[in-house]
């Protein structure tokens, strides 16, 4: 079996006694456990206020106590109990229970943690925890235990409680909900028969430390008469030999942890093999950095036993050992200082960006986030052949007020509330810039967030101004907002001096703010994307013309789940001069994920659809022009453009009298490259069918602003494709 658990920083502790479950219940003799916790980015961290944010795995082999003995692994440490309550207390009153411990011995039990060694690791901090613990009872000398941990104390009154045989420690790991602890003790019977070091193997030359002591300053007076030997440092993690090797007998014997047999949590850890590579050399000088000798010279120097067991391990290996992990303790506290200032700096940095962000003006030619790059390519090719306005010209048509003036920035007054109005400005910060320095800090966490719900951004940014905002923030429920879109000469879409009939519909946009400041990203979470999926359009009047300004009042009906996504319902109502403009309703709207985004089939056509029927024409209908079928290249639709009706369809249209005829508009809303097929008495009603072309490139003006993160285009956009291939009709 294969689990995945996930119970907050308790994560890692969480999966361990699921582990010593099964082990316990027999559904397994062997598990692999561990947990990590990757941040990657400072910034995903910093917004939580973590003391000392850090990163961390750790990873653990699992066996029962007694297969870990029958099959010789080396062993670190035994949990002889586990425990979860209600807090951090009655967690380990459990576990010291369920250890069968007498309580006045554990009164001072050592409390292992390693936050301040490594930081605060999230899901890892638990395993870090009892990593630690582990490699302290298997692998550190007494010593060590006693001046990390103290020495036991006497309880309460006069008789004095003696010190357990063995030395214990606990671990314990905490979620919301959820309070557990371990008890571990150090591994006494020493039964394995795994050396503390392993044979040697490698011919290889190996280097001593610089100041190892050579031979002749060495001595056997550091062992102890049973032959034992004591690690100089904790956290020694040492390696298990492999098939072949020579067994040691050298008193404790690091590598796995084990589990008591009343409780079967945990199991043996054996790590990883490697070796000491041994050359045949010479002792060097004593000024002079030292090699190994080969294994015979070495094995000369040994104490064995009749069986060709090591009884003792010369002083000098303990002390190149040692001052080995000194070394390496030193540079992994050097690391840590550095992480450390690393850390703060960039917190430093963070917050001293904020500043600037809500400080500094924005500048005169862009709209979006200082801090940010404008998206829309000003002065690329494609921007110059649709007629987009350039970088200079941007500063004009973007951030013109209707009257053609700037207008003031509102703020909220304090922190807990939102603005319930905004400014052009704060319209296009929401668009590109960062949520919370438009609607507060309330909002903050949404910046964290590899997409959210946006207004588009550069020429499709058509929000003049939000003028009321309603609806409790974050809530999901319904709500209101009404903005404002003015129609002035130097609006980059105009068509004979009005509005398009596809922009209309654009500018009714709103619904895309009302939706994230009522609180749809705390659901997604930047995992899933919006899209439009179906809306009701009514035209009520004339389109727009220059100096009209469209009111345009959108509410959002509800918030539903549906499949697995979040879809929201709404509508919205658009006038002129109070009088009726447009009006949409049934709109409906998704949050999709890029998964369901690729299984999308588009627009499904049933067999009904697709079931040829006869059209009606008038009685008084007639041909004006020869019905042959045709098609249109990109120079065609060019001379249609400018109004060259005979150069696009041919000498039959140069006798039509047209003294203005309707052509396609040029410039940014030129959405059709060519027209493949015109038959005038084909398509399902024998009426005429028309099919138009446009190529999407991935620098497009409308993909590259809508949006700043989700680049797709405009549905509104494509219905206009469409109203233009059907005016070529």
């Amino acid at each position: 079996p294969a689990d995945t658990l996930c119970n907050e920083e308790a994560s890692g502790l969480r999966a361990v006694l699921a582990a010593g479950q099964a082990l316990q219940n027999g559904t397994i003799d062997l598990a692999i456990v561990g947990a990590v916790d990757l941040a990657v980015d400072p910034r995903t961290v910093i917004p939580a206020g973590l003391e000392h944010p850090g990163e961390g795995a750790a990873v653990f082999v699992l066996k029962r106590l007694a297969d870990a003995q029958r099959d010789g692994d080396a062993i670190y440490a035994v949990i002889q109990g586990a425990g979860c309550g209600e807090d951090e207390a009655s967690a380990l009153m459990e576990a010291i229970e369920q250890a069968e411990w007498n309580q006045a011995e554990t009164a001072q039990l050592p409390h292992v943690q390693t936050a301040a060694l490594i930081g605060q690791c999230g899901a890892a901090t638990a395993v870090a925890d009892l990593a630690y613990a582990a490699l302290l009872l298997g692998a550190a000398e007494p010593s060590s235990f006693v001046r990390l941990f103290g020495s036991p104390s006497p309880s309460a009154g006069n008789q004095a409680v003696p010190p357990p045989a063995s030395r214990r420690c606990y671990v314990t790991a905490s979620s919301c909900t959820t309070h557990l602890a371990l008890v571990l003790e150090e591994y006494v019977p020493r039964q394995s028969a795994r050396p503390i070091f392993p044979a040697l193997r490698s011919t290889r030359t190996l280097r001593l430390p610089v100041g190892m002591p050579t031979l002749a300053a060495t001595s056997t007076e550091a062992f102890t008469p049973t032959g034992e030997c004591s690690l100089p440092r904790p956290l020694s993690l040492l390696s298990a030999p492999k098939a072949g090797d020579t067994p040691v007998s050298a008193g404790r014997t690091p590598g796995a942890t084990g589990m008591g047999g009343s409780v079967g949590t945990l199991g043996s850890i054996p790590p990883s093999s490697s070796s000491l590579a041994v050359p045949a050399a010479a002792w060097p000088a004593a000024d002079q950095a030292a090699a190994l000798p080969e294994a015979a010279a070495m094995n000369d120097r040994l104490t064995l036993t009749s069986e060709g067991e090591i009884l003792a391990v010369p002083a000098f290996l303990l002390a190149a050992y040692g001052r080995a992990q000194e070394q390496w303790l030193a540079a992994q506290s050097a690391f840590l200082r550095t992480q450390q200032r690393w850390f703060t700096l960039a917190a430093r940095l963070w917050e001293h960006h904020q500043t600037l962000l809500t400080s500094s003006p924005l500048a005169e030619d862009q709209c979006s986030d200082p801090a940010l790059t404008q998206k829309w390519p000003h002065n690329s090719p494609q921007v110059q052949e649709r007629g987009l306005p350039d970088q200079a010209e941007a500063g004009q048509v973007v951030l013109l007020s209707p009257e053609g003036k700037d207008t003031g920035m509102t703020a909220a007054g304090s922190e807990d509330e939102v603005p319930r109005s905004l400014n052009y400005e704060q319209c296009c910060r929401f668009a590109a810039g960062r949520i919370a320095e438009v609607l507060g800090p309330r909002y903050a966490l949404i910046d964290t967030f590899p997409t959210r719900v946006r207004l588009p951004d550069g020429p499709l940014q058509l929000v003049d101004r939000i003028v009321q905002i309603e609806g409790e923030p974050l809530s999901l429920q319904p709500g209101r907002v009404v903005t404002e879109h003015t129609v002035h000469a130097q609006r980059w879409y105009l068509e004979g001096n009005r509005m398009p009939t596809a922009l209309s519909v654009e500018a009714g946009q709103a619904d895309l703010f009302l939706s994230g400041f009522l609180g749809i990203d705390l659901q997604t979470r930047g995992e899933a994307v919006y899209r439009l999926l179906d809306a009701v359009v009514s035209f009520h009047r004339g389109l727009p013309q220059v100096g009209e300004t469209i009111r345009y009042d959108i509410a959002i009906d509800e918030f539903v789940q549906q499949g697995g996504a979040w879809l929201f319902r709404f509508r919205f109502d658009g006038t002129i001069g109070g009088q009726p403009y447009i009006t949409m309703r049934h709109g409906t709207a998704g949050f999709f994920t890029p998964a369901a985004l690729a299984a999308g089939k588009g627009i499904v056509q049933t067999a009904l659809d697709r079931q040829a029927r006869p059209g009606k024409r008038p009685a008084d209908w007639r041909e004006l022009t020869p019905l042959e079928p045709a098609s249109l290249d990109e120079q065609q639709l060019s001379a249609l453009r400018r109004g060259e009706l005979a150069v696009a369809f041919g000498p039959a249209f140069a006798d039509l009298g047209l003294r203005q005829p309707r052509t396609l508009p040029d410039g940014p809303l030129r959405l059709l490259d060519r027209v493949p097929h015109i038959d005038l008495r084909g398509g399902r009603f024998g009426l005429g069918l028309i099919r138009g072309e446009l190529d999407i490139h991935p620098d497009d003006w409308f993909l590259t602003c809508h949006f700043v993160d989700d680049p797709v285009m405009p549905g509104t956009l494509m219905y206009e494709c469409c109203l233009q291939t059907l005016r070529v009709g």
